[in-house]
């Protein structure tokens, strides 16, 4: 069984870069609101949250080597507090960046943060509804319908990221010529 050692291997592999890549992020990420932190007060909230999402998946990561297996239920608790870390963090960023473009009178930043912020809700609320769905279908079928709201929520993820870059890019900007 080569294959089955080789396919482990190569999951625990990307198991781990994924994990690393996550915690470089959420680093990068928490330095990004530190500095922006000293113009906004509403970052500093985003701070603790960031943190605590930087402790769980070290913890996880962490418990996952001590116990020398991946255990489903650590790694389904680690993408939920993630998964909470990240959606709250990006709604606090988009409402500290509104708050900061009301106060300069930037009112194209604005009407982009808030229709960003309507739509990453609507994408929350989706991506929920799809999973409850998913809930009742019983077990052979769940595998086809997990395919398709896997592929459905990681289009509205990359239509949301491309927004959300676009306004970060905006407020980048509308920060450089205040």
């Amino acid at each position: 069984d080569a294959t089955f050692g080789l396919v482990a291997f190569g999951l625990l592999a990307f198991s781990l870069i994924s994990a690393v890549l996550m915690i470089i992020s959420m680093i990068f990420n928490l330095i990004g609101v530190i500095q922006s932190s000293k113009d906004e007060p509403s970052f500093k909230v985003i701070i603790y949250i960031i943190i605590v999402g930087l402790v769980s998946t070290i913890g996880v990561s962490v418990a996952n080597a001590v116990i020398a297996e991946e255990s489903t239920a650590l790694n389904n608790f680690a993408q939920v507090v993630s998964d909470m870390v990240h959606s709250i963090t990006t709604i606090l960023i988009i409402q500290g960046i509104t708050n900061m473009a009301t106060t300069l009178g930037n009112e194209a930043v604005c009407k982009k943060g808030q229709t960003l912020f309507h739509l990453i809700i609507w994408i929350a609320l989706i991506n929920i509804a799809m999973k409850a769905v998913i809930l009742c279908i019983p077990a052979k079928a769940a595998v086809g319908a997990e395919v398709i709201l896997m592929v459905v929520t990681a289009v509205l993820s990359v239509i949301q990221y491309i927004i959300y870059l676009s306004f970060l890019s905006k407020a980048s900007k509308m920060l450089k010529q205040s």
